[in-house]
């Protein structure tokens, strides 16, 4: 009876034991790993939750960074105190910093609140969360990380960065690029060339306490330096770098201040813009050093053509079909271009006319070559005539023949002058004269009494 008390007792000592642990025990969704080879992959913008306990001294948590930017680690702590630190590299082989994980611990909830930022290249990083080596502080914390890209125009990784005149990215003239510098990046190369000498303004902004700007020739020999300062209102600083420079190759580059870090962007600006000429002709140059070709370019409000190979297209030129001329200078041209003996039109996009066109009220006639024809015209069965100036003769006579007011002839008797004594009429062999009229007559209006008689003649 007494051996089965024993037995009872213990088992409820057990059972008491167990419910007491349950209690002190933090529950968590996870545990991380323990070294970096067992470390938890980390997705952004979630939610872990472990706990330091007397088994469990050390937490790893793996970031893999497909580009350079800001990460945000965030811990809420039941924990007195704790130590973080940051490694970067596929074996942690080098810590880039570490602190305590509980300084701003509330000793009435017993909990701490503290956010780790940094800035850093692409790469794998590892984040640890380690237990207080000289006391025995436990319990339950969240951690949660998250990243923002820093937008670089050339993305960097560990162990391939632009940190030197040899490995500096080549960029072009007027054109606007991004980088950050920060802790594991301290520095970055950029190499530009001018095709001539020019006036050259770099222009760049950075968004940090301060740091350190340089423009270099093609032999490293140092141009310029500057060390602007954020303005305190606007948090970033803003620089105009202005050099007349010679053609070459030059380099600029930002570095490290201190321990500043943060994103920039510039702008090498440069006009190179003008006209160019060589043993083969005419050719511009954009500003930014490239050349126009193949393509149509609108230069001082005016229209030029450029060839493949670059140089400007003069006289007449088929483009999709279309017929273009272009002067002596290579501009094209638009209205009435006489050519060849023969008068073309163009219309405000340089397109040569044909067919029938209505310019200032009047109408004209260009065959398919684009000639302004004049005289008798037969189109579509029906007849016209085109005066001298091309213009279609519309409510007149012309040549003694008459043109209704849509310039058809219909009218086949053919009228002349006439002359009674000193007076003037005018009529045709069918008994038609003109009387009491105004008529127009081989492009001049003549006035006709009730007799008939010219007044003006």
């Amino acid at each position: 009876m007494r051996t089965g008390q024993r037995f009872f007792k213990k088992l409820m000592v057990v059972m008491l034991t167990a419910v007491v642990m349950a209690t002190m025990l933090p529950a968590f969704v996870m545990a991380a790993g323990k070294n970096y080879t067992s470390a938890t992959l980390v997705k952004f913008n979630k939610k872990y939750t472990s706990a330091i306990t007397e088994s469990n001294k050390v937490d790893w948590y793996k970031i893999v960074l497909p580009s350079a930017g800001l990460i945000t680690v965030r811990t809420e702590a039941n924990i007195c105190r704790y130590y973080y630190y940051f490694y970067e590299g596929e074996s942690a082989e080098k810590r880039l910093s570490y602190g305590d994980g509980a300084v701003s611990w509330n000793s009435q909830t017993e909990w701490s609140n503290n956010t780790y930022q940094t800035r850093v290249t692409g790469g794998t990083y590892y984040f640890q969360v380690v237990k207080d080596s000289n006391y025995a502080y436990y319990g339950e914390y969240n951690i949660t990380f998250s990243f923002e890209d820093a937008g670089e125009s050339f993305t960097e990784k560990l162990g391939s960065t632009n940190n030197s005149f040899g490995a500096a990215n080549t960029i072009a003239l007027n054109k606007k690029y991004q980088g950050q510098i920060c802790d594991n990046d301290n520095m970055d190369y950029f190499k530009f060339s001018l095709p001539s000498d020019a006036s050259v303004t770099i222009s760049a902004s950075a968004y940090m306490t301060r740091c350190n700007l340089y423009v270099y020739d093609l032999y490293e020999y140092q141009l310029h330096h500057s060390e602007p300062w954020a303005n305190g209102s606007t948090g970033y600083s803003r620089s105009d770098i202005k050099l007349q420079l010679n053609k070459g190759t030059y380099y600029f580059a930002v570095t490290r201040a201190s321990t500043c870090e943060g994103i920039y962007n510039f702008t090498v600006s440069v006009d190179l813009s003008g006209w160019q000429h060589d043993s083969k002709g005419w050719w511009y140059r954009n500003s930014d050093g490239s050349y126009a070709a193949f393509e149509w370019k609108q230069i001082d409000g005016k229209w030029y053509y450029f060839d493949l190979a670059g140089y400007i297209t003069t006289g007449w030129k088929q483009l999709g079909g279309r017929w273009y001329f272009f002067d002596t200078n290579g501009a094209m041209q638009t209205g009435w271009i006489a050519a060849r003996g023969q008068w073309y039109y163009f219309d405000t996009n340089g397109v040569m006319q044909t067919g029938w066109v209505k310019l200032s009220g009047k109408w004209y006639y260009f065959d398919t070559n684009g000639a302004m024809l004049t005289g008798w015209l037969c189109d579509d069965g029906v007849w016209y005539f085109l005066k001298s100036d091309g213009s279609m003769a519309a409510k007149e006579y012309c040549n003694g023949y008459w043109f209704n007011v849509d310039g058809t002839w219909t009218y086949k008797p053919r009228a002349s002058w006439r002359k009674s004594g000193s007076k003037w009429w005018y009529g045709d062999n069918a008994g038609w004269f003109a009387q009491s009229q105004t008529l127009k007559i081989d492009g001049r209006n003549y006035k006709f009494d009730s007799k008939g008689y010219c007044t003006n003649p």
